[in-house]
């Protein structure tokens, strides 16, 4: 079993030493990491999801090098971006999703990007200011979009310091229901 996990580690080595072919072939091979990353389960060998995830994210950023005006381009640095969050690699999730919002000006999925921006460093990375900026873009940028008012009510929380466990309590308390027999 560790021959066969020290193999694949090789060809996924060697794969991402070379430059990508052509968009086709290079978005077939991202697809099979990314599959193989979802495969791998909390018994794979030590060391085989940091390198699979190694491996995939070196091989996004070759491929957004190599054809950076291809229509998969945004797409491919976003779900970058999420692995990297997955990992916990949260800067390097959010300068890829940086990318893709200075870079993909028209990718749909642009906001969602900035959001994430501030959500992973107003959570993960517990840095309100920088949340805060994130934030402001957002609303600035995107003040019809759908998730506007949760962003706003994110920086409102951060404004004041509060967690969004102190503004669940702050609601108040459902009435008695126990007295109406509607336990």
């Amino acid at each position: 079993m560790k021959f066969l996990g020290g193999l694949c580690l090789l060809m996924i080595s060697l794969w991402a030493c070379s430059a990508p072919a052509d968009p086709a072939t290079s978005l077939a091979e991202l697809k099979v990491l990314h599959e193989r990353l979802r495969s791998l389960g909390a018994d794979a060998p030590p060391g085989t999801v940091e390198a699979t995830v190694d491996t995939l994210l070196t091989a996004s950023e070759d491929f957004v090098r190599a054809f950076p005006r291809d229509t998969a381009a945004a797409h491919i640095l976003f779900r970058a971006a999420n692995v990297a969050h997955g990992a916990g690699r949260f800067e390097q999730a959010i300068d890829l999703w940086d990318r893709v919002v200075d870079d993909y000006p028209q990718y749909a999925q642009r906001p969602d990007a900035l959001f994430l921006q501030g959500f992973t460093a107003d959570k993960d990375l517990l840095e309100a200011d920088r949340a805060t900026r994130y934030y402001e873009a957002f609303l600035q940028q995107f003040p019809e979009h759908p998730m506007a008012k949760d962003v706003a009510l994110l920086l409102q929380m951060l404004h004041r310091n509060q967690r969004p466990e102190d503004l669940i309590r702050s609601f108040p308390a459902p009435p008695d229901t126990t007295e109406a027999g509607l336990e």
